[in-house]
């Protein structure tokens, strides 16, 4: 069998790869090739503030954090039951580009009601058309989770709740679109 010199030369050079591509000569942020869960750099956050842990949780892989599904609750895109969404520290576009891994420095959560949904709530139906045709009017309720990582990239979760067990999550990371949106129910 001939091996060709170009494959070998890929071969050899994917070994090498983690030292080449994660070099950040006078990087501002923390470089981490991926994520270490047991001992996470010390500026990633720990815990969620309310009311996330009630229909969310903080988890990590080797990419990063990323918040998901809640025990007993399910977190599904409108036409698919088999893919399980998940709102990641890489959510920005601009954040992808950056081979290191991302997690969460900063997360905070507004609760919006009454007359300060309005807004917000007609911005989400017109960017995604699939949560405006479910619901025509505006939630009682909007979680507003502003979010930070640790590349310094700035995303919006919003989370309007419908009645108990009754939710979508969108990501704005900076524009809100119909492939960052899902829903999420309580059984």
């Amino acid at each position: 069998m001939r091996v060709f010199p170009s494959i070998a030369v890929l071969a050899i050079g994917s070994m090498f790869h983690p030292l080449i591509v994660h070099a950040h000569g006078g990087a501002e942020h923390e470089a981490v090739d991926v994520m270490n869960c047991a001992k996470p750099p010390e500026s990633a956050l720990r815990t969620l503030p309310p009311p996330l842990p009630e229909f969310a949780r903080l988890e990590c892989s080797i990419r990063g954090q990323f918040l998901m599904a809640a025990d007993g609750w399910t977190w599904r895109y409108p036409a698919s039951w088999f893919d399980r969404p998940l709102a990641p520290a890489w959510t920005p576009d601009v954040s992808r580009q950056d081979a290191d891994a991302k997690y969460f420095v900063e997360l905070s959560v507004e609760t919006l009601s009454g007359d300060a949904v309005a807004a917000p709530y007609a911005r989400l139906k017109a960017a995604v058309p699939a949560y405006g045709g479910a619901y025509e009017t505006p939630p009682p309720k909007l979680y507003r989770v502003s979010a930070e990582n640790n590349l310094g990239h700035d995303m919006e979760f919003w989370f309007p709740e419908h009645g108990p067990g009754q939710m979508w999550a969108i990501l704005c990371a900076p524009d809100c679109r119909p492939e960052f949106a899902f829903m999420i129910h309580k059984p």
